[in-house]
């Protein structure tokens, strides 16, 4: 809810939002995948994450998302990214931030 309302107010405001969010996916879809849709208006690239990890390591720092989220910021090019948390996602999100 927070972060929808956040992208409302920016996008009242003329600013150009998407979002990126993890998905546990839907019949017909690749764990680890990345798909596209639109909701209220906006762009939501969803990552599936069906939380099948190798190890702990993996809760938080997850090769796959990192992979997914730097195709998305490829394809983007945001000025500006807010991370409202990084849940089944990676902390190593906010490195490519960074860059």
């Amino acid at each position: 809810v927070l972060s929808l309302t956040l992208a409302r107010a920016l996008r009242d405001r003329g600013h150009d939002v998407a979002f990126f969010v993890r998905s546990p996916g839907r019949e017909g879809l690749a764990d680890r995948s990345l798909f596209r849709e639109d909701f209220d208006g906006f762009r939501v690239h969803r990552f599936v994450n069906r939380l099948a990890f190798a190890g702990v390591d993996e809760t938080y720092r997850f090769a796959p998302a990192e992979a997914a989220f730097d195709r998305v910021l490829a394809q983007e090019r945001p000025d500006v990214v807010h991370v409202q948390h990084l849940i089944h996602l990676s902390t190593g999100i906010v490195d490519r931030c960074l860059v």
